[in-house]
């Protein structure tokens, strides 16, 4: 799962497997979300830490959420066996 946001018109992209944010752009905006991360790695409990990490830096930073992948089904896709 992943989440991109926009601060301060920077992009920054969170990776769920490495659990951060990383900007190329400004890795200065970067650190700044990833000071908002438990330190700890996500809790095994959050079905989508990409999806928490951005609201979160919304809620502090009023950031602009542009897309968080999700894993949990649709309603269009739920039920539906592949």
């Amino acid at each position: 799962m992943s989440a991109i946001v926009e601060l301060f018109k920077v992009t920054c992209i969170f990776n769920d497997d490495l659990y951060k944010w990383s900007s190329p752009d400004n890795p200065a905006i970067a650190r700044l979300l990833n000071s908002l991360l438990d330190s700890g790695g996500p809790s095994g409990s959050d079905p989508n830490p990409a999806g928490t990490a951005a609201q979160e830096a919304k809620r502090t930073f009023g950031t602009k959420i542009i897309d968080i992948e999700s894993t949990v089904p649709s309603k269009e896709t739920r039920g539906v066996v592949q």
